[in-house]
């Protein structure tokens, strides 16, 4: 079943105000795409997978894509191509390997699969057992559950060029200042290391340590994924898409929207570089990069 296998789709938007997280993929751009190669819309429910290898039989006729972290694939014990839909018959089993570089990795099929719905999204919020496929964990015992919508074959695609993306371990993050960044004592454009403290909640950075200016006791306060805080440790702490809603840590960075989607990627010792960039510039790659995406994925969002 691979480790940490799930079903991710449309995220949990506009409801921070009662507690409930973003969580959705923790990669949503590599979910577009895997999406894209099965013949779906990009928030289509997929399998999210990390780290360890997954295989499965198919019980029908599929279309499925196979996005993110870099992995190796074989059906019926052959090599498939990267970047391919991949046609499946049934009886047909499908081996994907270890991410080599990267963490995540998402299955789409044609269809979808089937999730459970739960205040306008459908995806798995593991720490409250909720949505997705958190009431049918694939670790427990398998998961068959795909939605007949559409149960046809789809027509094969291959990724264009410029859609491909292949991860190494060294990741650039580019910042805006956050609510207290006035406090930074330490500069924060320096290279950190991954720890082992990394799941879809968040990531700790270790590096130079962080110190802040003499600051006056804060009141817990609104956080976000890519809010970066800073504990008394002094190591950073890049917030996911399941991460708590407010905090009371300093808030001394805010990973812009264009990049959000690398957080999902990262694992224990990969190497992160933050790079600061004004707010305007921000804007604009959010703009570009968007229309990017949507000239593949029409619907494509990112958070």
């Amino acid at each position: 079943p691979g480790l940490a296998s799930m079903v991710q789709g449309t995220p949990y938007r506009g409801h921070r105000h009662i507690g409930m997280p973003l969580a959705g993929a923790a990669d949503p751009v590599s979910l577009a795409l895997a999406n894209w190669l099965a013949g779906n819309a990009s928030e289509t429910p997929a399998i999210e997978t990390a780290y360890a290898p997954l295989s499965f039989v198919a019980q029908k006729d599929l279309t499925i894509g196979i996005a993110g972290a870099g992995r190796e694939t074989r059906i019926n014990g052959k090599i498939a191509l990267d970047f391919e839909s991949l046609q499946l018959k049934a009886g047909d089993k499908a081996e994907i390997g270890s991410a080599e570089h990267g963490c995540r990795s998402y299955i789409a099929v044609h269809g979808g699969f089937a999730a459970n719905t739960l205040l306008d999204g459908n995806s798995t919020y593991a720490p409250a057992k909720a949505g997705g496929s958190a009431n049918v964990p694939i670790a427990a015992g398998g998961y068959s559950n795909v939605n007949l919508v559409r149960p046809e074959m789809a027509r094969a695609r291959t990724l264009p060029l410029e859609y491909r993306l292949r991860f190494t371990d060294q990741f650039i993050l580019r910042i805006t200042d956050a609510a207290e960044s006035r406090w930074l004592e330490t500069p924060l454009e320096q290279s950190f290391t991954v720890s082992r403290r990394v799941d879809r909640i968040g990531a700790e950075l270790e590096g130079t340590a962080i110190e802040l200016k003499p600051h006056p006791a804060m009141q817990s306060s609104a956080v976000f994924p890519g809010s970066i805080q800073c504990p008394p440790s002094g190591n950073p702490f890049l917030l996911g898409p399941d991460a708590q809603t407010t905090g009371g840590y300093p808030r001394i960075a805010q990973v812009i929207r264009a990049d959000r989607h690398l957080i999902g990627q990262l694992r224990p010792s990969a190497q992160v570089m933050l790079q600061r960039v004004k707010p305007a510039e921000a804007q604009s790659l959010y703009r570009s990069k968007l229309e990017l995406l949507r000239k593949l994925q029409p619907d494509m969002r990112l958070d």
